[in-house]
């Protein structure tokens, strides 16, 4: 599991639980799943964390936009039979 993943994850998990997110329970959370986290990179996911609400992140809409120009896929093959 990569370092991102981990603390995706234990985020996720200290939110559920209605606890702060600290570097310091990233880091615990990701150790005991067997994954070693930087203490450095668990305190930029709590930086970033702060900007931004966790509920904010967990109901943004991920619709596609809209294209101005229709996609059309077109394919061509072209087969020989051996002689």
């Amino acid at each position: 599991m990569s370092v991102d993943l981990a603390c995706n994850y234990a985020s996720l998990i200290l939110y559920d639980d209605k606890q702060d997110i600290k570097a310091d329970k990233l880091v615990a959370l990701t150790k005991a799943a067997g994954v070693t986290v930087p203490a450095y990179v668990a305190q930029l996911y709590v930086d970033t964390l702060a900007k931004k609400k966790m509920e904010t992140l967990l109901t943004v809409s991920s619709a596609p936009v809209a294209s101005s120009a229709p996609v059309t896929a077109t394919a061509t093959t072209t087969t020989t039979a051996p002689d």
